[in-house]
C-alpha cells in the first residue's frame, strides 16, 4: 500500500496520545483561531510542540456542530465508484471516530467549513464510521434520518461504508481520522493519517488535486425528473426522493415505473423510493414498490427485504419477497439463510406437536411441585415396604427406581424447590437412575433417557457437557411415542429445550460455514418453542436467548412478540430490559407513546411501587439523553438527562439497595450535562456540573458515556478553556486531584486511545451497570 510522508513517527502519536492525562499549557476558551487559522489550520508543526491536544484539535462548540456539513457523502462506494467513472473524479475516502479528538474537531469544525469543504469539490466523497448517531435510518414515514454528524449519509451507510474500505485499502490498522485518495482504476494514490494538524492534510489534499483534467458533470441536470431513475449520485437520489414526496399520483407513478424499469435493466435500484412507496398509505404506490424490489437481485436489498415483510399487508407480497431473496441467494449466503428461516417458520414441525405438548407442559408451577412431592412420597412409602404398584398393577423394581428418579427430577426443577435440598435430590436421582438401568433394554428405553437427559443437563458445567446432553436430546426427541407427553413436567420440557438449543446450533453452525441446511430445523424450533414458552421452569434468560435467535435468522417480527411475553412475564428482569431498549431505539421514536421514553412512562405506572423499574426507566432516559446529544439537540438532551437523574434517585430512595448503580448513573448524566454545557459555552456551569458529578458519582469519572466521552475527558478540555488565573481553572484542578486521590485509574485513557498513546489495553477505574445492584 502507498503511504503519503505524513505517516508521521509513532513517537508523536504517543506524545500527543499522553496530554489528555498531563497538566499541559491551556488556552482561553475566547482566544478562538483566527479566520486564516480556521481555513489553514497550524502554521507549522515546529511552532506548537507545546501545544496541548485541545489546543491542536480544539473540540466543536454546539454553534459549530449545529452548522450544516457541506462536504457531499455519497451513499454507498458502489454509488461513488459509478459516480466517479461518469464525471472523471478520484475517490476521497474520509474516515471518523467518536471521541477522538482529532476526528471531533474534522466532524464538528472543519467538514462544516465553506473553505474546507472547496477543497474536496475535486473528489467524490465517501464517509466511513462505525458508530451510530441516530437510533435508525428511517423514521415512521420510510423518510431518511439523516446522521447530524455528516450530513448526507443515514449513519447504517456510514457504518457499512468502513469493512468495504477497510478490506479494500486500508489494511488492518484502525487509524483515525484518515483521508485516502483512490483513482479511478482503484488503485490508492493518497493516505494521510497521523498528522500533527489540518494544515499539512489539506495543504496534501490539495496538492493530490492539481494537475487533473477538469470533471465532467453527469448527464442527468437536464432531464425531467421522471428520467433521472437510472444515475446513482447522493444528489440526484435526493432529488428523486423530493420529486416523490411533492409530487402529484401520476408523478409518484411514472416515478416507481420508471425506477422498476431501471432495475430490470441493470441500473441503480432506488431503494428510499420504494421505501417511501411502502410508507405512503397508498395501496397502489406499495404494489408498485413491492414489484420493485421483487425485481432486485443484489444483496445490497437483503435489508429492505427483511423491512418490508415486517410491513406488507398481503399474504402474496411476502411469498414474493421471500422468492426475491430466493433469487439473491444465488449469490449470497445470507439470503439463502433468510429462505430457509421464513419458510420453516411457515410450516409445521414433523417432530414436536406443539399443541398438545403445550396443553401438558403449561401446568401452574405449585401443582406440579405438589404432584412431584406426593408421588415421591408415595413411591417411598412403598419402597419401604417392600413392594411397588403402579395402579393396580405391580411394578418392576427398575420401573419403580425410574418413577423417583423422574419425580425427584421434577422437584429439582421445580420453581418452588428449596436449593439446599437440590443437592441431595439429585444424589437420589443418580442412584435411582443407576437401579433403573436394565429398563434400557425394553421398548421403555426413551423414558429412562429422558430422565437422564435432564439429569445430565442438571450437572453438566461447561459447553462441552451442555451440547453432549443437548447431541442426546437431538436423537431422542424425534423417536418419542405420544405416551412420553403423559410425564409431562420439567424433565419433558428440559429435554425438549435441549432439543430446540441443539437444533440452532445446528443451523447458526451451518449459516457460519456458509452451508445450506433444511427449513425443517426452522420449524422445529418454532414449535418446540410454542410448546415449552409457557413451562413453568423456562426463564427469562430462555426468552432473552430465543429473541436473540430469532432476530440473528431475520425473523424480527417473531423475536419481537416473544419479546413482549417475556416483558409481561419477567418485568423486572434486566436482560429482558437490556433487549426491550435495544428494540425500540431501533424500531421507535424516541417520544413516542409507545417509543422508549414512552414505553418506560407506561411500564412505571404499571409498576408503582417497584423502584427497580424506575432504575430501568432512568436508565432508559439517560440513553435517550445521550441519542439527544448526538443529533445536536442540546436543550432537549439536558431535560431528559434531569428526567433520568430524577427516575434514579427515586430508585434510590425506594431501595437502599440501588444507590451505588442509581448514584454511578447520576454521575453519568452530570457529566453528560457537563459536555452540553461545554459546547455552548457556559463555562461556569460545566464546572458546577463536574463538581456535583464527582461528589455524587465519582466512580463514573473514568467511564465513557454513550459518547465515547468520559467526565474526566471533559474536565481537560475544560481546563484548556479557562484563564489561567481564573477561579474556576482552581477549582476544577482541585477537583481533578481530589479525584485522582481517590482513584488515580480513573484516569487511565479509554481503549480507542489507550494503544496510540502507550499505555497497556487492561482495564479502566469506571465500571458500567446494566440494571440495579
Amino acid at each position: 500500500m502507498k503511504k503519503s510522508f505524513l505517516a508521521w513517527p509513532l513517537a508523536w502519536c504517543l506524545a500527543v496520545g499522553l496530554g489528555l492525562a498531563q497538566d499541559v499549557p491551556e488556552t482561553n476558551a475566547e482566544s478562538a483561531p483566527t479566520a486564516k487559522d480556521e481555513a489553514d489550520g497550524p502554521v507549522n508543526p515546529g511552532d506548537q510542540q507545546g501545544l496541548a491536544r485541545e489546543e491542536m484539535w480544539r473540540a466543536p462548540t454546539e454553534a459549530e456542530w449545529n452548522l450544516p456539513v457541506l462536504i457531499p457523502f455519497e451513499r454507498t462506494f458502489e454509488d461513488a465508484v459509478a459516480v466517479s467513472q461518469a464525471t472523471g473524479k478520484p475517490i476521497m475516502a474520509c474516515i471518523n471516530m467518536d471521541g477522538e479528538i482529532a476526528s471531533e474537531h474534522y466532524a464538528g469544525v472543519r467538514y462544516r467549513q465553506p473553505e474546507v469543504a472547496a477543497l474536496f469539490e475535486p473528489y467524490v466523497c465517501v464517509i466511513a464510521s462505525v458508530y451510530r448517531h441516530t437510533p435508525r435510518d428511517h423514521d415512521a414515514n420510510g423518510e431518511r434520518v439523516l446522521c447530524p454528524r455528516f450530513g448526507s449519509v443515514t449513519c447504517g451507510e456510514h457504518i457499512a461504508m468502513e469493512p468495504i474500505l477497510y478490506d479494500k485499502y486500508l489494511d488492518e490498522a484502525r487509524v483515525s481520522p484518515r483521508h485516502v485518495v483512490i483513482e479511478l482504476d482503484g488503485s490508492e494514490s493518497l493516505d494521510v493519517y497521523y498528522a500533527n494538524d489540518t494544515a499539512a492534510v489539506f495543504d496534501v489534499i490539495i496538492e493530490s488535486a492539481k494537475g487533473r483534467p477538469a470533471p465532467k458533470l453527469e448527464p442527468y441536470w437536464d432531464l425531467p425528473i421522471t428520467n433521472r431513475t437510472g444515475f446513482a449520485s447522493s444528489a440526484n437520489r435526493a432529488a428523486l426522493e423530493q420529486a416523490f414526496r411533492t409530487g402529484t399520483v401520476e408523478v409518484r407513478r411514472t416515478l416507481l415505473q420508471k425506477s422498476i424499469e431501471t432495475s430490470k435493466a441493470g441500473g441503480p435500484e432506488q431503494h428510499e423510493l420504494w421505501r417511501l412507496a411502502l410508507k405512503s398509505k397508498n395501496a397502489e404506490l406499495a404494489r408498485l414498490a413491492v414489484q420493485g424490489i421483487a425485481t432486485s437481485d443484489r444483496t445490497e436489498s437483503i435489508d429492505l427485504v427483511l423491512a418490508t415483510l415486517q410491513d406488507l399487508e398481503f399474504i402474496e407480497d411476502r411469498a414474493v419477497m421471500v422468492q426475491t431473496l430466493e433469487r439473491i441467494g444465488a449469490n449470497s449466503e445470507r439470503a439463502r439463510t433468510l429462505v430457509a428461516s421464513f419458510r420453516g417458520l411457515d410450516q409445521d414441525s414433523k417432530v414436536v406437536d406443539q399443541a398438545a405438548t403445550r396443553k401438558v407442559l403449561d401446568v401452574a408451577p405449585e401443582a406440579l411441585h405438589a404432584k412431584a412431592v406426593d408421588q415421591l412420597s408415595t413411591l417411598e412409602k412403598e419402597r419401604n415396604a417392600g413392594g411397588a404398584t403402579y395402579g393396580a398393577e405391580p411394578v418392576s423394581a427398575a420401573q419403580a427406581a425410574l418413577q423417583r428418579a423422574t419425580a425427584g427430577m421434577e422437584l429439582t426443577r421445580s420453581v418452588n424447590a428449596d436449593p439446599r435440598f437440590v443437592p441431595l435430590y439429585l444424589e437420589d436421582v443418580a442412584r435411582d437412575l443407576e437401579l433403573a438401568r436394565p429398563l434400557l433394554e425394553t421398548e421403555a428405553a426413551w423414558s429412562w433417557s429422558l430422565t437422564d437427559i435432564a439429569y445430565d443437563l442438571s450437572l453438566t458445567a461447561g459447553p462441552v457437557g451442555v451440547q453432549a446432553a443437548e447431541a442426546r436430546a437431538l436423537a431422542l426427541v424425534p423417536t418419542l411415542p405420544p405416551a412420553a407427553l403423559q410425564q409431562g413436567g420439567a424433565v419433558v420440557r428440559d429435554v425438549l429445550a435441549a432439543f430446540m438449543r441443539a437444533r440452532q446450533r445446528a443451523i447458526t453452525t451451518a449459516v457460519s460455514a456458509k452451508k445450506d441446511w433444511p427449513a425443517d430445523w426452522m420449524a422445529d424450533v418454532k414449535d418446540t418453542w410454542a410448546a415449552i414458552q409457557g413451562a413453568p421452569n423456562t426463564s427469562a434468560w430462555d426468552c432473552i436467548q430465543h429473541q436473540d435467535f430469532l432476530r440473528y435468522m431475520g425473523a424480527f417480527a417473531e423475536a419481537n412478540a416473544v419479546l413482549e411475553a417475556a416483558v409481561a412475564r419477567f418485568p423486572l428482569d434486566p436482560y429482558v430490559h437490556d433487549r426491550l431498549r435495544s428494540v425500540l431505539i431501533w424500531t421507535k421514536d424516541l417520544a413516542a407513546i409507545d417509543g422508549l421514553e414512552g414505553r418506560y412512562d407506561q411500564l412505571v405506572s404499571a409498576y408503582p411501587d417497584e423502584p427497580t423499574m424506575r432504575w430501568y426507566a432512568g436508565y432508559a432516559a439517560r440513553m435517550a439523553a445521550e441519542i439527544r446529544r448526538r443529533q445536536q439537540k442540546g436543550s432537549e438532551a439536558v431535560a431528559t438527562y434531569d428526567r433520568a437523574i430524577a427516575l434514579f434517585t427515586a430508585s434510590a430512595e425506594g431501595a437502599a439497595s440501588s444507590s451505588v448503580s442509581a448514584n454511578f448513573e447520576i454521575g453519568l448524566c452530570l457529566a453528560g450535562q457537563a459536555r452540553l454545557a461545554l459546547e455552548a459555552g457556559n463555562l461556569e456551569l460545566a464546572v458546577a456540573k463536574l463538581q456535583e458529578s464527582f461528589e455524587v458519582g465519582p466512580d463514573a469519572a473514568g467511564t465513557v458515556d454513550g459518547l465515547n466521552v468520559t467526565a474526566i475527558m471533559t474536565a481537560t478540555t475544560l481546563l484548556n478553556r479557562l484563564e489561567e488565573t481564573a477561579p474556576l481553572k482552581a477549582t476544577l484542578r482541585a477537583e481533578l486531584d481530589a479525584l485522582r486521590a481517590y482513584n488515580p485509574r480513573l484516569f487511565d485513557l479509554p481503549e480507542f486511545e489507550r494503544n496510540s498513546a502507550g499505555q497497556p489495553a487492561v482495564g479502566f477505574g469506571g465500571r458500567r451497570f446494566s440494571g440495579p445492584r
